[in-house]
């Protein structure tokens, strides 16, 4: 239950203590070829172990699999870098017994490795912003490191209250990052439209308000690039020609949105 109120109901007929099944039953069969959005991780393996920085325009980059189906985007300027979501995993409920779909030593890890990526490739250049899209905790429960580090939060107004309730909470248990170091919450609340520019790069992130995911949404525009950065309006893997049942009517208000606002 959560909060008093069921959430998941099953009845199991059997158990069985100490049984190993055998790891060719969690192998695909020979010659499918599974997508990266649906591989999994080992148990006790890394999360992050198939990150990999793809530039997808000249100073443009997104960390591919950082996590199984997440990929989240960094963009260069002359001095300093921007960074959309601060990743952290997510629990799952449905199953015996309750996982984290990316466990690890802290809920900043992920973001925290995030930050390690954006760090390699463009070493000199410090997280100057940091946007988030929505307040949902896998685009936003790593958002601790980047305080810690330096970084002014961007978010949509219906995420200010708890950005800043995360931000002074207290990791004892597990101390991540700010817990350890400390740092102070910068933050800005997007209303309708927000610029960021060098003078030759320009980054625009507008809030598309309520929709059927969340209550406000943020996403990120290249007008010179012709790009768009979107989590969570719109569900694609690249061995996908349409959307799955569930996610439809979300993709279809994305792109009744983006034909009004694109």
């Amino acid at each position: 239950s959560v909060e008093g109120r069921p959430f998941t109901e099953m009845e199991v007929t059997r158990v069985s203590a100490g049984v190993s099944p055998s790891a060719s039953l969690l192998e695909p069969p020979q010659g499918i070829e599974v997508p990266e959005e649906a591989q999994a991780v080992p148990a006790g393996g890394d999360a992050s172990s198939g990150a990999e920085v793809r530039e997808v325009a000249p100073g443009v980059h997104v960390v591919a699999r950082l996590r199984g189906g997440f990929h989240p985007l960094f963009v260069e300027f002359d001095d300093f870098v921007v960074a959309v979501d601060a990743p952290a995993g997510y629990p799952i409920w449905d199953g015996l017994s309750a996982s984290d779909v990316a466990p690890g030593p802290a809920v900043d890890w992920l973001s925290r490795r995030y930050l390690e990526l954006i760090a390699e490739t463009l070493p000199r250049k410090p997280v100057r912003y940091v946007v988030v899209t929505h307040f949902h905790n896998d685009h936003a429960g790593g958002l601790r490191a980047f305080v810690a580090r330096g970084a002014a939060v961007l978010a949509a107004p219906s995420a200010a209250e708890p950005i800043r309730s995360l931000v002074r909470a207290p990791h004892t248990l597990a101390p991540d990052l700010l817990a350890r170091e400390g740092g102070e919450l910068r933050l800005e609340v997007v209303e309708g439209r927000r610029k960021i520019t060098d003078g030759r790069r320009t980054l625009e992130i507008l809030d598309v308000g309520p929709n059927p995911h969340t209550a406000h949404m943020l996403v990120v525009r290249l007008p010179e690039e012709g790009l768009w950065f979107v989590s969570d309006l719109l569900d694609r893997t690249r061995v996908e020609r349409f959307p799955k049942p569930e996610h439809a009517a979300l993709d279809r208000w994305f792109g009744e949105w983006l034909r009004r606002e694109g």
